[in-house]
């Protein structure tokens, strides 16, 4: 970052044209340098919405393993009588 401005320098330009890729007039420049504040704006914004998305994909993770479980313990229960059902759901419940 420290040679950052020293290459510029160096190569007759500025940081916003270095940052862009491209030569920037005069009457371009503010233009410009708001694009580019805004861009990194924006980049930074989305890197802090990756711990949100993370605790989202748990919490669908952890819903449709429930709805899972449920439709299996549902199906289950077709097949045997209630009293055994019932044992069944507090072993899961409990375990």
């Amino acid at each position: 970052m420290s040679l950052l401005q020293p290459l510029c320098d160096a190569l007759g330009i500025s940081l916003n044209e270095l940052f862009s890729g491209e030569h920037i007039s005069a009457e371009e420049y503010k233009g410009k340098a708001e694009e580019n504040i805004s861009k990194l704006f924006k980049e930074k914004q989305l890197a802090n919405y990756k711990p949100v998305k993370y605790v989202f994909s748990i919490c669908a993770n952890a819903t449709l393993f429930v709805a899972v479980t449920e439709l299996a313990v549902g199906l289950i229960g077709i097949f045997f009588n209630s009293t055994i059902l019932e044992v069944m759901l507090i072993n899961v419940s409990y375990g």
